[in-house]
């Protein structure tokens, strides 16, 4: 693909190494969430910033089933569109670090577990509250829109919007 018809976009991708910064790679006219469900092993940013390291890196090729997350900067990769009629679900998804509590839209006559069938390789959360301690400093939570990797879920469930979750649930056996 030539330089020009691409344009890049700013995330942090979180790994079980840490968070990796850095400009993602997408065509042209095309949005975050086509780029992440797409066929490519690899996502392919430029300006990285790798976990513990003092120095930015200038390409970085990670293999794109060790993300977790991938979470724009940008407010207009931020705001994905909502198929009319959609119906807003809170939800709460269990993963290895913790519970991570957003909404998800779901299209209408279909339930969460029907989207979740869906086939999607990340899934798109807004507002999400995450398991993670340590965020970029690009961050604040809530965070308005995260991609999850939905293979790195381990479960989903319907929640009411509760303020408690703010504090956040621990998972006692990742405890020292």
């Amino acid at each position: 693909m030539s330089e020009a018809a691409q344009r890049t976009t700013s995330v942090g991708i979180f790994t079980r190494a840490g968070w990796v910064t850095g400009m993602l790679h997408i065509a042209a006219g095309r949005d975050l969430g086509w780029y992440l469900d797409g066929d490519d092993r690899f996502f392919r940013l430029t300006e990285v910033q790798l976990p513990a390291e003092a120095a930015p890196r200038e390409f970085f090729a990670m293999y794109a089933d060790e993300a977790l997350m991938v979470v724009p900067f940008e407010t207009g990769e931020q705001f994905v569109p909502v198929t009319e009629g959609a119906k807003r679900k809170d939800i709460g998804c269990l993963l290895a670090e913790g519970t991570l509590f957003g909404s998800l839209d779901v299209p209408p006559d279909a339930r969460v577990s029907d989207y979740l069938m869906s086939g999607k390789r990340f899934i798109p959360i807004r507002r999400c509250r995450t398991p993670l301690f340590e965020l970029p400093p690009e961050l604040a939570e809530p965070i308005e829109m995260i991609y999850l990797n939905s293979k790195k879920i381990i479960g989903v469930t319907e929640s009411n919007p509760i303020e408690s979750n703010q504090a956040r649930l621990v998972n006692p056996y990742l405890e020292a």
